[in-house]
């Protein structure tokens, strides 16, 4: 199917998806706020890992362990909010085209 703007006639469209969008930034956040009890986990495995560097391989181990388990869980959670929004946008026809050329934003009933 072929689509163009219904402002200006354009096909230079692009596709939206506010439930992506949105699915997103609510995972990111929750995988981020899951990824802190896993960065709290990380971080032991990091000091008890570095145990024998002493102290400052100690603290250097848990900081690096809290920051990678922090990192996993807030990508791991924006991931699958994006793919729950795709799935949202696709189903309920949520999906919103933009034209490049003069900016109109329109559903579409596909």
């Amino acid at each position: 199917m072929n689509l163009i703007c219904p402002e200006c006639h354009s096909p230079h469209l692009e596709k939206q998806g506010p439930a992506r969008r949105a699915g997103s930034i609510i995972g990111t956040i929750a995988g981020a706020s899951t990824g802190f009890r896993s960065a709290l986990v990380g971080a032991e495995i990091g000091v008890t890992v570095s145990r024998m560097t002493g102290p400052v391989g100690m603290a250097a181990g848990g900081l690096v362990g809290a920051i990678v388990g922090g990192l996993i869980g807030g990508a791991t959670g924006g991931m699958a909010g994006a793919a729950l929004g795709d799935s949202i946008d696709e189903n309920l026809h949520l999906a919103q085209y933009r034209c490049q050329q003069c900016g109109y934003c329109f559903p579409t009933d596909e």
